[in-house]
C-alpha cells in the first residue's frame, strides 16, 4: 500500500504493517494484536514502531493523528 508521509514522501506499506496499524487503530492493544494475529508481542511492536518511524510520528498520538488525517483525506477524495 502506498500512502502519503508527514513530508509528503510516497512511503509503502507491507501487508503487515497496515493491518497492525489497522487493529492498533481500533484501540486494540500491541498484546491482542499479537494474540489476534498469532504473532509474538515483539515483532507487532517492531511492525507499528518502523511503521512510525516510516511516517515520521513520534508518538502514539502523532501516529494517531497522521492515520486520522489521511483517512479524512480518504474520504474527502471518495465523496
Amino acid at each position: 500500500m502506498k500512502l502519503m508521509a508527514k513530508n509528503n514522501c510516497i512511503l509503502k506499506l507491507s501487508e503487515e504493517e497496515v493491518t497492525i496499524t489497522w487493529f492498533f487503530m481500533t484501540g486494540m492493544s500491541v498484546r491482542g494484536i499479537s494474540k489476534w494475529m498469532g504473532l509474538p508481542e515483539k515483532k507487532i511492536s517492531y511492525h507499528k514502531r518502523r511503521v512510525m518511524k516510516k511516517i515520521g510520528a513520534k508518538n502514539n498520538n502523532e501516529f494517531i493523528m497522521w492515520f486520522l488525517e489521511k483517512s479524512f483525506n480518504y474520504r474527502k477524495n471518495i465523496i
